[in-house]
């Protein structure tokens, strides 16, 4: 396996990975509610796409909170052994 036969300075190496960095993610305004989104993704707030209805809202709202209701901690059982 090949090895270097020099260290690569901190320069040479920085500079190559001056691409690397993060950038921030587009926003575009929905053309339906004109709340802020992610370019190229489905509005969060009223679920469309390219103009066209893609996602109910209401019917993923209702199974969200229908999931979480499911978890209910019994927490009263512990006390009851006295």
């Amino acid at each position: 396996m090949a090895l270097p036969k020099r260290r690569t300075p901190k320069a040479k190496q920085r500079s190559r990975r001056g691409h690397h960095g993060v950038s921030i993610p587009q926003l575009v305004r929905c053309t339906t509610c004109r709340s802020l989104h992610i370019n190229h993704q489905t509005c969060k707030v009223c679920g469309t796409y390219n103009g066209r209805q893609v996602l109910n809202q209401e019917e993923e709202l209702t199974a969200a909170a229908a999931d979480d209701g499911d978890e209910i901690e019994d927490d009263d059982e512990d006390e009851d052994d006295d």
